[in-house]
């Protein structure tokens, strides 16, 4: 939830790099709305957040930020709108694992097997 502007940002920048016939730009173009249904959402948990850690709406310190992205389950199941984020996180995370699969085929190699690798 709380990386969803800049994963937003990216798959916008994605599309605008690709021409309208690459079949890549219409599995971006459905994480790119699955992504949108999900950011719909982060206003809400930021506020709710705020609200829950006594945290100032304009702070962007560490411990604010830490707070807002490392959330403990029970407080997080109590935000009102759990339930919809949490449909809407399945369909981003199906979506994204498609565009991975066809960004491998299209770059012809899988980048994240490194990090695979390490762990």
């Amino acid at each position: 939830m709380f990386d969803s502007e800049a994963v937003h940002a990216s798959l916008m920048d994605l599309i605008g790099g690709l021409a309208p016939q690459r079949p890549l730009r219409a599995t971006a173009e459905e994480a790119l709305a699955a992504v949108s249904a999900l950011f719909v959402f982060r206003l809400s948990w930021l506020a709710y957040c705020n609200e829950a850690f006594d945290l100032d709406p304009e702070a962007t310190d560490s411990h604010s930020e830490m707070c807002r992205r490392w959330v403990k389950g029970e407080v997080v199941r109590a935000w009102p709108y759990f339930a919809h984020a949490e449909t809407a996180l399945a369909t981003v995370t199906k979506k994204i694992t498609n565009l991975q699969e066809e960004l491998v085929d299209f770059c012809g190699h899988d980048i994240t097997a490194l990090d695979r690798r390490a762990a």
